[in-house]
């Protein structure tokens, strides 16, 4: 599986901001194919410019660890389905 973040505001005027993303999973069939999974079906809402993932098991979880530029960091737990 593939976890992506995204946007950039740091683009020139004339090419206005990078910023329509709130992120996507990409869910793995184990033959090399993928389904996207968008934030409103898995509830990963990640907003700002993203810079980094980090995904840890802890004792409670998964937990998403989402680091943004001059923002604050977002943590998402991920739920059983």
């Amino acid at each position: 599986d593939v976890v992506l973040g995204g946007n950039f505001s740091g683009a020139s005027m004339y090419q206005a901001q990078y910023d329509a993303s709130y992120g996507l999973i990409l869910k793995g069939n184990g033959k090399g194919g993928f389904k996207a999974s968008v934030p409103t079906d898995n509830g990963l809402m990640m907003e700002g410019d993203v810079r980094d993932i980090k995904i840890l098991n802890t004792p409670k979880g998964k937990m998403y660890f989402v680091v943004r530029n001059n923002d604050k960091m977002q943590v998402f737990k991920k739920i059983s389905q």
